[in-house]
């Protein structure tokens, strides 16, 4: 088993280093086109250039994402209970389903009867407590001898409160959701498993090489001219900020890859293990019983902020100064250049 995964890792590491994706790029330029007539189009290649990385890394990312399927956030018991739903055997409002489910649990006796009220009357007040108020207060109802009475109150509250929703809204919000956690958690574990780091390192490396250059830029002007900006001030009449060179100074300086791929990966392996639990509990209570009903508990009581996002599948950066993050077929590709040149050539594409 690890001598597979050595020769796997060996093998993915090859593949990478032997693309030669400039050679794939000059092949796509028009060099029969004239530079005095368009430039542009003898220049660069035709189309879109961005699909002969995505080409390239996709068999390996769907390699490294197929080497990760034992992980436990890669079978979770809420997707399998997802998945398992059968449409046409459930109500489609919300109200409708709990009160069947309710009705049910009552004139049988259920035992369960008493948590369903609570779990359901948490949901309402979204709090994980015995805590309640007014309308959302539901365990009085399981007192209630005459079942049909009290279904009907109990459908009535939950109404209110879900706006006679379809439960379908949930599943597909909930599904989103988990997907993008997975995809983010993937991103990071195929950076790792897949040696591509240095990529980071190199783009970074090229970043500060480029700000020292701009700082240099700026020193040369304050020594050749009077007013540091007095010959840009010539040919750009618009640049009136006498104090421009500080403020590109200030920016360049400001400038760095942000790498906080350990904090993706906790944060959304965090969010899927809350959901996951969540669902669990639930589902014992009522073994296993009511699982579209602990589904939508644990969309209720689910991570609904933003989970930390550097790392992604798009081949593309964003400037969200002071800092800048990039997709992971880009960071790929920057891991195998050997020369600051390729990675040059990268940021400019991305950034531009």
């Amino acid at each position: 088993m690890v001598l597979k995964s050595v020769l796997f890792f060996y093998l993915i590491i090859n593949s990478t280093c032997a693309y030669d994706f400039f050679r794939d790029a000059i092949n796509l330029i028009d060099q029969s086109s004239d530079p005095c007539d368009d430039f542009y189009r003898h220049a660069c290649p035709v189309g879109d250039y961005d699909f002969l990385v995505l080409m390239k890394y996709a068999p390996i990312f769907k390699e490294l994402e197929t080497s990760q399927e034992e992980s436990a956030w890669e079978n979770l018991k809420i997707e399998e209970a997802l998945n398992n739903i059968k449409p046409g055997e459930i109500e489609n409002e919300i109200s409708a389903y709990f009160e069947r489910v309710f009705l049910d649990m009552c004139q049988n006796n259920d035992p369960a009867m008493t948590t369903f009220l609570l779990r359901t009357q948490q949901m309402l007040s979204h709090e994980m407590s015995t805590k309640c108020r007014a309308e959302n207060c539901l365990l009085r109802l399981g007192g209630d001898s005459n079942c049909t009475r009290a279904a009907n109150d109990f459908k009535s509250r939950v109404a209110k409160k879900t706006d006679s929703s379809h439960y379908q809204e949930y599943v597909l919000k909930l599904r989103e959701n988990i997907a993008g956690w997975k995809n983010k958690t993937r991103a990071v574990n195929i950076l790792l498993d897949g040696n591509f780091k240095v990529g980071v390192d190199n783009i970074n490396s090229f970043l500060m090489n480029m700000v020292d250059v701009l700082l240099q830029w700026i020193q040369v002007y304050k020594y050749i001219a009077k007013n540091p900006f007095e010959l840009i001030l010539q040919e750009t009449p618009w640049v009136n900020d006498q104090k421009i060179n500080r403020a590109l100074e200030a920016v360049a300086r400001d400038l760095f890859v942000i790498d906080e791929y350990g904090i993706q990966l906790r944060e959304n392996i965090d969010a899927l293990m809350k959901t996951e639990q969540d669902f669990l509990k639930c589902s014992a209570d009522f073994s296993g019983k009511h699982d579209l009903f602990c589904s939508i508990y644990s969309y209720h009581f689910m991570f609904n902020g933003r989970t930390t996002t550097v790392l992604h599948f798009g081949y593309d950066a964003t400037n969200r100064h002071p800092y800048i993050y990039f997709g992971m077929p880009f960071i790929a590709r920057a891991a195998n250049s050997e020369m600051a040149a390729n990675v040059s050539v990268f940021l400019n594409l991305s950034l531009n």
